[in-house]
């Protein structure tokens, strides 16, 4: 059972993994963000949570994590179940989140995300839960564009994308949940 303490982990149910400059990020399904910090004199690890706060409008938008992943600036880029994306800001140590807006046809089309990644040119990618398709979001203009299937050769193969893997030559090979 996750304990309490320094040495424990706010949720046993581990969801993504991500080494940074030392740092071991921990996303868990219900305990929000924790890392590892080891003290270089003593030797000793502890771990300190994030969690949400519905109070505060730069606090992570929920303890439901799917996937920590982080660009170059060394900015945290964090999916989550009913919170959308999170991106962390390592200096301010605030979030700026991402989440579906019914009257913004620019926002993520979906606040359950499963699937995430940063392509070499800062391009974020995410697959929602409920197969909308594909989200590309261009940090700096905080817009979204959507790809879905529209039943040609030319589309997206299934609307649930599952992962996503860049090659040598900068393309994004896209996972789905029925169509390969």
């Amino acid at each position: 059972m996750p304990g309490d303490g320094k040495n424990s982990l706010s949720d046993w149910r581990i969801t993504s993994l991500l080494l940074q400059d030392n740092i071991l990020w921990i996303g868990t399904f219900g305990g929000g963000i924790n890392y590892l910090n080891v003290n270089k004199d003593s030797g000793r690890a502890e771990f300190t949570c994030i969690k949400s706060n519905p109070s505060s409008s730069n606090s992570l938008s929920s303890d439901l994590i799917t996937k920590i992943t982080c660009d170059t600036k060394g900015n945290l880029w964090i999916g989550t179940f009913r919170g959308g994306i999170n991106k962390f800001d390592a200096s301010s140590k605030n979030f700026l989140v991402f989440k579906n807006n019914p009257l913004n046809q620019n926002s993520i089309d979906n606040n359950d995300v499963v699937s995430l990644t940063i392509d070499r040119t800062g391009l974020v990618w995410a697959g929602t839960f409920l197969g909308y398709g594909l989200n590309k979001l261009n940090p700096e203009k905080k817009r979204f564009a959507h790809f879905k299937n529209n039943m040609t050769a030319n589309s997206l193969s299934d609307n649930v994308i599952t992962a996503f893997a860049e090659d040598g030559d900068g393309n994004i090979w896209i996972g789905t949940y029925n169509g390969g």
